[in-house]
């Protein structure tokens, strides 16, 4: 649940280019169609002269390496992909691109390119990674390379593959979350990164205690963050929008009280960098490189890290990363941390990780380059004159500190492109081993603490606000013009055309007192308040006894065993549009005291959706979001399995009546009331049909039963993907919508111009759901 509504677009995925900002990586591949993808280009533009004397003055690699290096760095990437291990039918998605797509792409040849078969990323665990080089104007020479490409952009876009860059998958494997961790992403758009974490966190089950907050700087780029990670549905994620340098200290307890504080098991710092170990896809930084973008960016990458310190728990794991070669914003950053930290972080050995990925070992000295071309050791040799154009100092831990060579640096993990046909990047896994800094020792201690005095903050924090304000000037401050919408926000105002009920802004004095109190007592039956940022309205809990709770309750059977207490609105009217699920730890942040202090654009995984036609029971239909999270927890009155036969039925057709359906299906569904119910199949209990199925996962599907006929609420794209896994061929999908959403969106509007209760008035526009219900089905 965020704020604003999308107003077109799309995540182009594995569709066109990926626009890169400066300085970070994007976890994506190649942006642009090249004839032969692994040509060497020796042009003018990917060669620069100042960037080969930095490193070869830096020493990063042995003089035998270096031509491979710069080759390496001259030809483009291939394009890596990742399946979501946390997905039941993760191995049966791997089995079917071995069986059904490899054999018939292996090899080809066309105009002298040879284009092999994918293979495996060696170091990613279980063959869920791999590693593909095909130039893209190939898709179009060969009916098997286009099928193929075809079938990654629909699981891309149902959220069972990811395509990310390899070296950018590092990171969250040296993580090493667990199901109950609480994880921060410090810096994580466009968020491929934050999609390892939420499946490491789920790998074992659909509603884990942990959470992941996916914090971002950049409130256009945090929306990017959004869509990325919503194919995932996660309840237990939140993303914020904070400098990451200060990003706040929430307290979960009341003030007075010994010190509770939000803080966390994983922290990822995958910081902005100069990034020039994406020269391979970012070509035209090969033209922009500059040893000034990395001294300039230290400072702010030293204070993200010190700031995971001070967030992070004592026996936390903590990894600092970049994509970029430069020891001024790599080991630097880890020594200047290390010294500052008062023997409260250590730098932990990961050589028995990933055994085979191909590294090398962090640098224990290094040199800084300033403008003019002078290379200096230490502080002392820099000149006057680059000291004068430094406008905001040198500091000192740009330079090798003195003990460099005790703070084991040579554990930290460099990858260099020429390794294994990759990107350039560093990884140094650190460990909190000791309290660090006055909320450490306050909560140690078990001492009360008021806010203020919560607040202080070391010597290098202070300094480090103070850059803050003169440099910061507004750049991350969010603007309301600039609203992304994945999901509905409320604002105080009321919005033209908003649901009944909302119009509770009038003051109490001007009511009758009678009418104030009723309303009162209806707000306090059914919502408890929680989350209230600045000038937006709050979230609200629905209390388990809540009009609303019950009836879905009733209706779709809940379990006993169900948390009730986790579902969330944005507003006490009596008819919620939409109804969101969170997990355990998102819920106790949102209701903690100082849970304002916190940005945020984006948390909870829509569960219901509310439907007014006449005649339904049940006000809310099920959403296709978060289904996962509560089918298991669904009577069997309205979840019941059918045939293939019915499956296949239900993705090729947009609405078959009940008698196309099988004789038991369709008795069901006339013993049922009309609303939401939800399809299974399951293939291995099926052994009749077993021989030409290629998925041996359960097929789970959202329906809506209508007078006589059924709907899989369902996307073209998940359609296609369940349709191919069942074992058909793509030339017999059949299913074309017969209502677009432009179409739909018009008739909605004009339902609600006409003051109409009709069904198109409460269409949802919410493209993930599949499709809409129309008049005719009812």
């Amino acid at each position: 649940m965020g704020r604003g509504r999308r107003k077109g677009g799309s995540n182009r995925g594995w569709g066109g280019r990926n626009k890169n900002p400066k300085g970070r990586d994007d976890d994506n591949g190649v942006q642009e169609p090249v004839v032969d993808h692994r040509e060497s280009y020796t042009n003018p533009p990917l060669e620069n002269e100042i960037f080969e004397r930095y490193y070869k003055a830096q020493n990063v690699l042995p003089d035998e390496e270096w031509e491979s290096f710069m080759t390496s760095l001259r030809t483009l990437l291939p394009t890596t992909f990742r399946l979501t291990g946390s997905r039941r039918d993760a191995s049966d998605l791997l089995a079917l691109m071995k069986t059904r797509y490899f054999p018939g792409i292996a090899d080809f040849e066309s105009e002298g390119v040879m284009v092999p078969a994918p293979t495996p990323i060696p170091w990613y665990p279980n063959e869920m990674a791999w590693h593909w080089t095909c130039p893209r104007n190939m898709f179009r020479k060969s009916p098997a390379l286009g099928d193929f490409h075809e079938f990654l952009h629909a699981e891309n876009e149902t959220g069972n593959i990811s395509r990310q860059e390899a070296v950018s998958m590092i990171p969250v494997l040296f993580l090493d979350v667990q199901p109950h961790h609480y994880v921060l992403d410090t810096c994580a758009a466009p968020g491929s990164k934050t999609g390892q974490i939420i499946e490491a966190l789920h790998a074992e089950t659909d509603n884990p205690s942990g959470l992941i907050v996916a914090n971002d700087a950049d409130y256009l780029r945090s929306h990017t963050l959004v869509r990325q990670t919503k194919r995932l549905q996660s309840p237990c994620l939140m993303v914020t929008n904070h400098d990451a340098t200060v990003f706040p200290h929430v307290r979960l307890n009341a003030e007075g009280a010994p010190v509770e504080l939000l803080r966390f098991d994983r922290i990822l710092c995958d910081v902005p960098c100069s990034g020039d170990g994406t020269l391979r896809k970012n070509r035209g930084e090969w033209r922009n490189w500059s040893v000034s973008k990395g001294n300039g960016m230290h400072r702010t990458q030293l204070r993200i890290l010190m700031r995971a310190l001070q967030l992070a728990k004592v026996g936390a794991r903590i990894v600092y990363s970049t994509c970029t070669f430069n020891p001024i914003e790599d080991e630097a950053v880890v020594a200047a941390a290390l010294n500052l930290s008062e023997g409260s972080l250590r730098i932990l050995d990961v050589s028995d990780k990933l055994p085979a990925l191909r590294r090398k070992s962090g640098l224990s000295t290094w040199k800084v380059m300033f403008p003019s071309g002078t290379i200096c050791d230490s502080h002392e040799e820099v000149p006057e004159e680059d000291k004068k154009k430094a406008k905001r100092g040198i500091p000192e831990t740009l330079f090798t500190p003195k003990n460099a060579a005790e703070l084991g640096l040579e554990k930290c993990v460099r990858v260099y492109p020429h390794l294994q046909d990759t990107g350039g990047f560093f990884i140094c896994l650190l460990e909190k081993v000791a309290p660090f800094g006055p909320f450490d020792k306050a909560a140690v201690e078990g001492v009360p603490m008021v806010e203020e005095a919560a607040e202080e903050v070391g010597e290098e924090d202070k300094m480090a606000m103070a850059e803050d304000s003169k440099e910061k000037g507004g750049r991350n401050k969010r603007k309301r013009g600039d609203r992304s919408d994945d999901v509905p926000r409320n604002s105080k105002k009321p919005r033209a055309g908003a649901e009944e009920g909302a119009e509770h802004t009038q003051t109490e004095e001007a009511a009758p007192a009678k009418e104030v109190n009723k309303e009162e007592e209806r707000i306090s039956k059914n919502f408890i308040k929680a989350w209230e940022g600045r000038g937006e309205e709050p979230f609200y809990f629905l209390t388990p006894e809540s009009d609303d709770v019950v009836s879905f309750e009733n209706f779709y059977g809940l379990a006993k065993e169900f948390p009730r207490d986790q579902f969330v609105v944005r507003s006490t009217v009596s008819k919620n549009t939409n109804i969101y699920f969170v997990g355990e730890g998102v819920k106790r942040i949102l209701m903690s005291p100082s849970a304002g202090k916190l940005n945020f654009v984006n948390t909870g995984v829509k569960v219901f959706s509310r439907q007014t036609i006449e005649g339904n029971k049940s006000a809310y239909r099920l959403s296709g979001d978060g289904l996962m999270h509560i089918v298991g927890h669904m009577g069997d009155r309205r979840v019941f399995s059918i045939s293939l036969a019915d499956v296949l039925t239900m993705l090729n057709n947009e609405n078959p009546k009940f008698d196309q359906l099988s004789e038991a299906t369709e008795a069901h569904l006339r013993g049922i009331e009309q609303g939401s119910c939800v399809f299974k199949y399951n293939p291995s209990s099926d052994p009749e049909n077993a021989a030409q199925i290629r998925s041996m996962a359960e097929v789970v599907m959202p329906v809506w039963r209508a007078n006589v006929s059924v709907s899989a609420l369902l996307n073209r794209q998940v359609r296609q993907s369940l349709f191919l896994r069942l074992g058909k061929e793509r030339s017999e999908f059949e299913y074309q919508p017969q209502e677009s959403h432009r179409r739909i969106r018009a008739a909605k509007i004009m339902a609600e111009a006409a003051g109409n209760d009709s069904p198109a008035a409460d269409l949802d526009e919410d493209e993930e759901d599949g499709k809409e219900l129309k008049e005719e089905d009812v």
